[in-house]
């Protein structure tokens, strides 16, 4: 080879050589780039945590300056404010009177959830209104609880109810800038034995209600004839919810608590697991009070769920007496923490954790929050 042909096989080798060397410093940076757009990402996604409260603590400016200071400085991010507990609304509306709450209470907003929302926003948390859909606690709109429904419930059988309810939620999607929708007592809360119900069961099922109702937990028969007859029923009413308002605003998040795995649940129509399934709603809160974590519960939810990342495990911070329902007083603060942060390790895939209830949050235990399970508040700031 000629000394021509060696000096330019010397030189292709140094350009290649270049070229190699630029493609590999082009590789690096590229993967430097993506690693700190995934380490973005990541600081952005914040864990989520959720403070239940259903006793209406927001409806004067004060009480909605505390709720939300409390709130903050235990480190919860979102809110879950009990809007609708089957006693009236809390929102200006044309379809039912006033919660008896807000009605003539001295120095009360004129409308609540507006302020609620527009405040917590400025603060940097969520709001997920919370409505209880079948249940019932005053003695008004009789025409969706004649005799024979379930006590201090509405029927969900009866049509009318299931038109007006998904109207009442819809009102507080159309009017405000909410975070989430969440939905709770969708069940039967019983056994509906209205004339109506009897006559549609029997046609439906070709079989009799009375009769299945007495045996219902003995009977699988039974029981899975009148779950699915409740089902029916709960699950247009979860059909119609969920497609007016994710067509109004397609990524609104739809909860449900329940409790998924329990058979009185499946009896009374509740099937939150299958709603999940199908995309209807998002999540599902797991109503866990007590001090012991259910887990084959927890384990038979999840397993059965299409995403794990729907499933919330709701802790509560309270005690009751087990003779005196109306005897309840808060937990003590370090079991209200570990509560807390098993919620967390069984909600780890939906990057979540709840509490229930902001009535029994004292200090104590917002101190024993903030130091134990929320001691690192940087996801969520």
């Amino acid at each position: 080879m000629s000394s021509l042909g060696r000096s330019d096989k010397v030189r292709g080798s140094r350009i290649s050589r270049v070229v190699v060397g630029i493609v590999g410093i082009g590789f690096m940076i590229f993967v430097g780039l993506l690693g700190a757009r995934n380490n973005v990402l990541a600081a952005d996604v914040q864990e989520q945590r959720y403070l239940f409260d259903e006793e209406l603590n927001w409806l004067t400016p004060a009480k909605r300056e505390k709720f939300l200071a409390d709130t903050k400085a235990a480190g919860f991010n979102v809110i879950v404010p009990a809007v609708w507990r089957g006693i009236g609304v809390t929102w200006p509306s044309k379809l039912v009177p006033m919660d008896s709450s807000w009605k003539g209470l001295s120095g009360a907003s004129a409308d609540p959830i507006k302020d609620l929302i527009s405040r917590a926003h400025e603060l940097g948390i969520k709001v997920i209104p919370w409505f209880t859909v079948a249940h019932r606690q005053r003695e008004f709109l009789p025409e969706f609880h004649e005799e024979g429904t379930p006590d201090v419930a509405f029927n969900i059988h009866e049509d009318g109810f299931r038109k007006f309810i998904v109207k009442l939620m819809m009102e507080v999607v159309d009017r405000y800038d909410v975070d989430g929708i969440n939905l709770d007592y969708v069940r039967a809360k019983g056994i509906c034995k209205t004339p109506a119900c009897r006559s549609y069961y029997e046609n439906k099922t070709k079989r009799n209600l009375i009769q299945d109702a007495e045996s219902m937990w003995k009977d699988k028969d039974s029981g899975d004839a009148i779950a699915e007859w409740n089902a029916e029923a709960v699950t247009k009413i979860i059909e119609d919810f969920s497609r007016q308002a994710k067509a109004r605003r397609p990524n609104l998040p739809i909860s449900i608590d329940s409790h998924p795995a329990a058979k009185w649940t499946y009896l009374e129509g509740a099937s939150s697991i299958a709603w999940a399934n199908r995309g209807l709603i998002d999540m599902i809160f797991d109503m866990q009070y007590k001090q012991e974590i259910d887990l084959a519960s927890v384990a038979s939810a999840k397993s059965k769920l299409s995403s794990s990342a729907k499933y919330v495990l709701l802790v509560g911070n309270y005690e009751a007496s087990p003779t005196d329902k109306q005897r309840v007083w808060s937990r003590d603060a370090p079991l209200v923490a570990e509560l807390l942060e098993k919620s967390r390790l069984h909600s780890q895939e939906a990057g979540a954790v709840a509490l229930y209830t902001y009535r029994f949050l004292n200090d104590g235990q917002i101190r024993a929050i903030k130091r134990g399970p929320f001691s690192d508040t940087r996801n969520a700031e």
